[in-house]
């Protein structure tokens, strides 16, 4: 077991260097044209304006032709922002995307002149953070394996189906596999042919937990699966949590996300007067920015201070806010990836993480998410 975990980060150590070669080879080889083709760059882009983000960060807001797509880009995507009508790039992420605008957080103090002249664009970075996140799990499997490996390899053996579950709505072989997947194993392989209910079991199997009080988190490898799965819990009259902030998912089951939930409750109305307050605090620090004057220079640093304060209040009224909203959850849904970046989930000890189609993920990426359950 061992072996074959330092094998998967050797791979993943060699992969993650010939995407970084990849990513550096297109951007001196391509034309901007071929690599929008390719979906690696959004160009050109129109400049709306900046704000303070957190830190010394500084959010940078554009628009954009979403006619043409997104591309291969998503939230939290890395990026570097340049400009063709200057010699001037800068790296940093995306931490909007929606319709057609998009915002960016870049490691500036003060907003460059370049930016305003036009001719901007995005090239998406190599994500060395999705390769972090699996070689750390990895890791961490290598010290202290989680019992879903050891059974997986063979070093533990636990055989205790859950009998006392039936259904009028499966088949004698689709209620032996929601039986394998209450028992006590850490780990339930669902195996089966296009076409023999894997899905459908999954749900009962979902929906039974649901039934103990139990928490569960749901995913499957892309966003069109899991908005399928949002339906069908919906269905069976479970609502889920959508996780995630992609322009991908399905506007059906936007309702179900997390930031639409947010929204819904009433103490959201808190966090609207906050950014109110923000906004204005950004626009009167930014009249001070071209000015050297002590009393302006005092003006400006006082407003960034109240900025931060203003930042730091409304995550944690977001925060009071995501907690309750889970509190009245007992299901979460997420891509694999998402659930394995998420800090949110961290705090959680879900009974089960069931996952749809789940030899379409790589094993990397299902041992970075093993730790958020119980099996």
């Amino acid at each position: 077991m061992k072996e074959r975990l330092s094998d998967l980060h050797a791979a993943l150590f060699e992969e993650e260097q010939e995407e970084k070669k990849k990513f550096k080879a297109a951007k001196l080889s391509q034309s901007i044209n071929e690599r929008i083709e390719r979906g690696t760059t959004l160009y050109p882009l129109e400049y709306i304006g900046c704000n303070y983000g957190r830190g010394k960060s500084m959010a940078f807001n554009f628009k954009f032709n979403v006619k043409r797509g997104y591309g291969e880009f998503s939230q939290s995507s890395p990026i570097t922002l340049f400009s063709t009508k200057a010699d001037f790039d800068r790296i940093g992420k995306i931490t909007y995307l929606k319709e057609d605008e998009i915002s960016l957080s870049l490691d500036l103090e003060k907003e460059p002149e370049w930016i305003k002249e036009g001719k901007i664009g995005i090239d998406l970075r190599s994500d060395s953070k999705h390769y972090q996140v699996q070689k750390d799990g990895l890791k961490a499997q290598q010290e202290k394996p989680h019992r879903a490996i050891k059974a997986l390899y063979g070093l533990i053996d636990i055989d205790d189906p859950d009998s006392s579950y039936t259904s009028k709505d499966l088949n004698p072989s689709q209620i032996n596999a929601v039986q394998d997947a209450l028992s006590l194993s850490p780990l339930t392989i669902i195996h089966g042919p296009p076409g023999t209910g894997k899905t459908k079991t999954l749900i009962a199997t979902a929906k039974e937990f649901v039934k103990r009080k139990k928490k569960i988190l749901l995913l499957a490898t892309s966003n069109a699966a899991v908005d399928h799965l949002v339906r069908k819990l919906k269905e069976e009259g479970i609502p889920p949590i959508r996780l995630g902030n992609s322009p991908k998912i399905s506007p059906d089951v936007y309702s179900d996300t997390l930031d639409q939930l947010i929204r819904n409750e009433t103490g959201y109305n808190a966090v609207l007067e906050m950014v109110k307050q923000k906004d204005a605090l950004n626009k009167a620090a930014f009249k001070y920015k071209r000015t050297f004057n002590s009393d302006d220079h005092n003006n400006r640093k006082s407003a960034r201070s109240e900025i931060r304060n203003l930042s730091n209040d409304i995550r944690k009224e977001k925060s009071r806010i995501k907690a309750h909203i889970f509190d009245k959850h007992a299901v979460l849904c997420s891509t694999v990836d998402s659930a394995a970046f998420s800090n949110s989930l961290q705090d959680f000890d879900f009974e089960a993480i069931l996952v749809d189609e789940a030899g379409q993920a790589t094993e990397p990426s299902i041992w970075s998410i093993v730790e958020l359950g119980k099996k």
